[in-house]
């Protein structure tokens, strides 16, 4: 990714906003935190009053709303939404033509459950549907740790604490608005 201007980081389901301040402490990025809970982001706003946070419904279509960004986070948020085409291909309109999806999966085994235990899940997605799928829409489809874009990964897991899979997606395809 081009170093010489600041990256522009959407990082979608932030939440209290902690991930999006460890994001913005990167002195090359510029994050913003978006979620649809207010009363989240009213917490996120009050812990880190520097950041930009926005509230936004991601079933309702965003593309146009946030402008062009260059990397895209959005953990734990993917098997929550309702439509999930409607995500791929509004993130690869707002993503700049060199720009980066990273998806934190909570789980992604052979298969994809469409009735999780989880609550808060609508499906959990099998590893070949969910790059099936990515694929309609990026050029490049990447599962794993040692991922283009590390740095970001690096800091998305120290967010998360986690070890779900992260999916890569690079080169929008482009799609007409």
């Amino acid at each position: 990714m081009d170093k010489t201007h600041k990256q522009i980081v959407f990082d979608f389901g932030c939440g209290s906003g902690y991930g999006t301040h460890i994001l913005a402490s990167n002195p090359n990025v510029v994050a913003t935190g978006i979620d649809c809970n207010e009363n989240a982001l009213n917490a996120a706003r009050a812990a880190n009053p520097e950041l930009q946070f926005t509230r936004l419904n991601l079933n309702n279509g965003w593309n146009t709303t946030l402008g062009k960004s260059d990397v895209i986070t959005a953990f734990h948020v993917l098997e929550e939404m309702e439509h999930r085409d409607l995500f791929f291909l509004d993130a690869s309109r707002a993503l700049v033509d060199d720009g980066m999806l990273l998806l934190g999966l909570q789980k992604m085994g052979q298969n994809t459950n469409r009735y999780p235990e989880n609550p808060y899940c609508h499906i959990e997605y099998g590893r070949e549907d969910i790059i099936q799928i990515a694929s309609r829409y990026f050029e490049e489809v990447l599962v794993g740790d040692h991922l283009p874009g590390s740095n970001f990964v690096r800091d998305a897991k120290q967010k998360y604490r986690w070890g779900e899979k992260v999916l890569c997606c690079r080169s929008p395809k482009q799609f007409k608005d």
